[in-house]
């Protein structure tokens, strides 16, 4: 636990920045870092303990935000939180301000409690960021595929629980926590400005410095249905390498494959409609919850994107294949015997 400040009435506040990923989460823990000391000025600290990348990676997985499978040196946990202690409490801030997407990995009741507890003796404010989850959906899906998954788009979709945006929001909210949403799809022309007066920052933002947005770029679902089969063959240590290999090697062959890095429209399995009319409904418990026009939240109805998509053809990975892929490099895969996408 947080050691607390000495008078309650000057209670340090905590902004805790959670995401989602694929929400500019990037962009903003850039500005952040790159402004530490405008920020620092207003109040507010933005602490380097457990820094990675202009997050806080290191900290997320220290307070329990970490895959099952992740062991942690025990000792390496305790200094980063007897370090963060330190930095609190040495600070003369009133504002701290972590940020990481990380939290919202292996989110559970217990966790999201634990780390209230962790922070007992602080006010609290969690920020999320939600977009639209027709979009948001496919966006995991091709970070899952890179990241060496297997699953298809629709098996992905079943068994994933990240979509739920009530219930997430309320497990939050029922630690004891005070919650803040971001309507992302309304937002994004401007997303710190959106942070930034949810958080209850005053910053004079023209005078910040903006780095320039960093473009996470997305390949074609045709190009990710290749790289899913090839998961499928191939040791699961090895297959972000793979990825990133392949890629590599598929960019300096020639600059007609750029455009398998272009992220194109593709419709939804057959079979979805129930799982996008089933986070609609949700999504109308949220913004009763939090007084929102659902018929304006998160770009409009859901359902009406997910029809917008029945024009666009789903993954076609023949046509991929065939439409650039030198005879060589098709050989030198049919050669592999892991390698099997047809």
């Amino acid at each position: 636990m947080i050691a607390p400040s000495c008078v309650a009435s000057f209670m340090k506040q905590i902004i805790l920045h959670v995401g989602l990923e694929k929400t500019g989460t990037t962009y903003l823990q850039d500005v952040f870092s790159s402004n530490a000391s405008e920020l620092s000025a207003a109040g507010i600290l933005y602490p380097i303990t457990g820094l990675e990348d202009n997050q806080h990676y290191w900290l997320a997985k220290a307070l329990g935000f970490n895959f099952e499978a992740e062991n942690f040196n025990r000792n390496l946990i305790k200094g980063l939180k007897r370090q963060l202690n330190t930095e609190i409490e040495e600070s003369r801030h009133r504002k701290i301000l972590i940020s990481s997407e990380h939290f919202d990995f292996n989110v559970t009741p217990e966790r999201c409690k634990s780390l209230r507890e962790y922070f007992s003796d602080y006010d609290v404010k969690v920020i999320l960021f939600f977009r639209n989850q027709v979009d948001y959906a496919q966006s995991l899906y091709i970070e899952h595929i890179k990241w060496g998954g297997e699953a298809t788009f629709k098996e992905f979709l079943d068994s994933n629980k990240k979509f739920d945006f009530f219930s997430k929001f309320k497990l939050w909210q029922s630690a004891g926590f005070d919650v803040e949403v971001v309507d992302y799809d309304s937002s994004r022309r401007d997303i710190l400005t959106a942070f930034l007066q949810v958080a209850g920052i005053e910053l004079p933002v023209n005078n910040l410095c903006r780095p320039e947005l960093r473009k996470n770029v997305s390949p074609s679902i045709d190009f990710v249905e290749l790289i899913r089969q090839l998961n499928i063959g191939c040791d699961k240590r090895k297959r972000r390498s793979q990825y990133v290999a392949l890629t590599n090697q598929l960019v300096k062959k020639s600059k007609k494959l750029e455009k398998v890095f272009v992220k194109r429209p593709w419709r939804y399995p057959v079979g979805s409609q129930g799982i996008v009319e089933a986070w609609e409904s949700e999504n109308y418990k949220l913004c009763g919850e939090l007084g929102l026009d659902p018929s304006a939240f998160l770009g409009g109805p859901l359902i009406d994107r997910f029809v917008s998509l029945e024009k666009y053809e789903p993954p076609n990975l023949n046509a991929f294949l065939l439409s650039g892929l030198s005879t060589r490099f098709l050989s030198s895969l049919k050669k592999n015997s892991r390698w099997r996408p047809w």
